[in-house]
This record gives C-alpha cells, structure tokens and sequence, in this order.
C-alpha cells in the first residue's frame, strides 16, 4: 500500500501542477507537493520504523486533497482569470510610488522591541531556573515555565511584522532600479526576528517565517522576471534556501537539547505526522467531537472573556488539550519512535469522521484559491504578505494543525500587526505622496489656465 499511494501522491501533486497553470505558489499544488514530500520521508524511515501504511489511510488521505483540489477548481471556474493587458504588464515601479522609506528608523524600532522581549524572556527564565548555561535556560523557556506577559509577547510580535515588511521591502528594494535605500538597515529587522525565534525556542515560528521569505522571493521575482524557463531557477533557489533552513531548524533543536540525530530530527519532524495519523486512524472508533477538535482553542478564548466579565459558561473547549498526545513504540529492530506531531487531518477526523475529510479540506480549498486570487489581481500589495503569512497551515498540511487551532488572540496579533505596519509604513506615504502630486498638477493647470 505504501508504494501505491506514493504513485497517487505523485499523480496528484503533476495534476496539480497542471491545474494551476504550472504555478508554483497555486495553494492545491503546494499541499499535493507538501503531502508527497512527506511521505517521502516515511518512506525513507521504511525499515527503521517497520512502517505499515493501511488503506483506510489510503483513502482518507486521498480524499483530503482530492476535496482540497475540488474547493479550489471551483473558486477558479467562478472567479476571472483573463484580466487586463494594463494590469498583466503591471511593473513594481507601476505598481509602487517612490517614496522614502523610514529603514533607520524601522531598524532602531525593531532593536528596541527585540531585545526588550529577548532581555525580559532571558532574565525572567534564569531568574525562575535559579540559574543554569544558556542552552538550560533555553529549555526551561521551552518548557513554558515562564511568560514575559502581554506587553513583552506583543514586542515579540511586532518585532516579526517588522521583518515581514522589511523582507517586502527588501525585494522590492532589489527589483526597484534607482532604490538607494540602505540593505543592511533592512536586514537588521530581519535579523532580529531570526534572534526572536531563537529565544522564544519557537521553531514553527521560524519555518513560517522562512516560508514567509521563500514565498516573497517568488512573488517577487515570478512578476520580474524575463526568463523562459523561471520556474527551474525558482526550483534551484528555493533548494538552496531549503538547505540553509534545515540546517538552521537542526540547529534550533539543538538549543532545546535535543540529543536526535540531523536525519531523525527532520524525519521525525516532517515525516512522523503522516505514518502517526496513519497508526492512530486504524485504532480510531470515535466518539466524535463535532467541532470541539478544531476549534478547542477559540471556544477557550470565548470561554475565558466571558468568565472574566462574570458569566460563567462551559461550552467544552478549556478541558480540550491543543497539543495532541504522544504515540510511542519501541521496534523489533530496537529503534524507539516518539511523537506527538500529528497531520492536521487528524483533528478533521476527530471532529466529524470521514465526512470531516470531504468538507473541511474543501473548504480550505475555497478558502485558500480566493486569497490566491486576490493575490493575483493585488500585485505588490499587502495581499502578497497576507497570503505569504496564511499559506503556512497548507505547509503544514501533513505535520499539524496550523489554522483552526490556532485561532485565538495571538494568531490576530500575527495578522494585525504586518498589516497595520505596512499601512503605516507604505501606503500611507504612497498616499500623501499622491495627494500632493494631484494638487500640483492642479496648480499647474490652473496656471495654465491664467496664462491662455
């Protein structure tokens, strides 16, 4: 069974290719690609974890992302694809008036809240921990035994919006000819959200912020490019970034203590959540949770403000543990098998079955090919970031659940602030910008008017 749904995944992930025009951002061909990339890494633990794939999971994955597809043909039969010649030939320099953008001051911004969330984390944690070497102190951060409060969290977030519009601004820096603005004060922000995730021991906040990076890059240059064969240099680049990344994800376990091997540590990672899923679905009788699975952590959200202004409800969400618990085996070989790293599938199933995997990935389909489209027709614009932030869950699509679980205050900071920083930042100048240009040119006319 294993090697025919590898065939399926692979004829899959070439229809997805095709569907969406040989486009390597469409959200279908992403989670075919993801999905497929995954099972590889099963594969390659084939003997190492005795893996034994059932065709119960057969069907349920297939179906998962045969109603994706289904979500997103459908948004794309229904939404135009043929726009303008004025907005296909669109350039950046079209697209984006020149303005001045503040990078010294963005770069000093972004040092202050930075190191004030690092320095409040760091003192905070050795302070609880009595003490301890850098890597222990990392740790009892990892173990959540403490929080630097609302404030502190919120430095923490703006510091990664910042990054997120200084990596747009970046690109647009380098695809702008006559852009003076000062690279090095662009890479700081950048910089300091790479600290961020060091400290917070957050290592699914960095590879949502490298496939942040990794998506910008090929916006940015797909819309930029003359090249004939584009697709194959993206291909090659996003390779290499690839390599930098895990490199950098390994080394981020390491800071946690992690005593797994490279090649363990990434196949456990991005591998364990697919043959989990798979042993877990064979042993699953119900009952099923309708709702509660998915989005346990907003129902707590909801709960907890309605508690702290004095009505005491109990909608079932707080006893709903977020985190799913661990699978563990030891194989006749002896290698022991620990993970608590699930597909988002998972959580799907829990809540409605197998109807859960026809309707909630189509959904996500609908959802994810509007945005996609919004993208397309919003070039250089905040939608790029947005859909650049969003399109993670898809990411993780075969490792956890990244969308509904994590809908909760902090998932609206993630969104709220790039979105309210790069207003701030470029169209409000854009704007002024444009408004006194209209009055100039109102003066001249007016002049001109005089004169005639």
């Amino acid at each position: 069974m294993a090697f025919v749904l590898l065939a399926i995944l692979i004829a899959l992930t070439v229809a997805a290719y095709r569907f969406g025009g040989k486009d390597l951002l469409s959200p279908w061909f992403l989670m075919c690609l993801i999905t497929l990339v995954s099972f590889l890494l099963v594969l390659f633990n084939y003997a190492k974890w005795e893996v034994t794939i059932y065709p119960k999971f057969v069907l349920y994955i297939v179906t998962a992302l045969c109603s994706f597809g289904f979500g997103c043909l459908l948004i794309k039969l229904s939404c135009p694809t043929a726009f303008s010649r004025k907005t296909q030939r669109l350039s950046i320099a079209e697209a984006v008036v020149a303005i001045k953008y503040p990078a010294l001051l963005v770069a000093v911004f972004s040092l202050f809240v930075t190191f004030g969330y690092i320095g409040s984390m760091f003192l905070g944690a050795r302070n609880a921990l009595g003490g301890g070497s850098f890597t222990a102190v990392l740790r009892a951060i990892y173990n959540v035994q403490y929080d630097p409060g609302f404030l502190f969290n919120q430095m923490m977030e703006i510091s990664v919006a910042l990054a997120y519009v200084s990596v747009y601004q970046l690109f647009s820096r380098i695809a702008r000819r006559g852009d003076r603005t000062s690279i090095f004060l662009l890479l700081i922000p950048i910089v300091d959200a790479l600290l961020v995730c060091l400290f917070s021991t957050d290592r699914n906040k960095f590879l949502q912020f490298a496939i942040f990076i990794v998506v910008m890059f090929m916006l940015f240059y797909r819309e930029n490019t003359k090249r004939s064969h584009s697709n194959r240099f993206i291909v090659v680049i996003v390779a290499l970034i690839g390599v930098a990344i895990v490199v950098l994800f390994f080394l981020l376990g390491k800071s946690k203590q992690y005593t797994s091997s490279f090649l363990d540590q990434i196949s456990i990672y991005g591998g364990s959540g697919l043959y989990c899923f798979n042993l877990w679905l064979e042993d699953f009788q119900g009952p099923y949770l309708y709702g509660q699975s998915m989005f346990g952590t907003p129902i707590s959200v909801i709960e907890y403000v309605l508690q702290t202004i004095g009505l005491h409800v109990d909608f079932g969400g707080i006893g709903i543990n977020p985190i799913d618990e661990a699978i563990a085996f030891t194989t006749a070989n002896g290698y022991y098998f620990n993970s608590n790293v699930y597909s988002a599938m998972r959580v799907y199933v829990e809540d409605f079955g197998y109807l859960g995997m026809m309707f909630v990935p189509f959904a996500l389909g609908l959802f994810y090919q509007w945005l996609y489209s919004r993208v397309k027709r919003k070039k250089y614009s905040c939608w790029w970031i947005l859909y650049a932030i969003l399109i993670s869950p898809v990411i993780y699509f075969p490792i956890l659940e990244r969308l509904f679980r994590r809908l909760h205050f902090g998932f609206l900071y993630e969104l709220v602030w790039p979105s309210l920083l790069y207003y701030l930042l470029l169209v409000m100048p854009r704007r002024r910008r444009a408004a006194r240009e209209k009055a100039r040119q109102t003066c001249c006319r007016r002049g001109e008017n005089r004169e005639s």
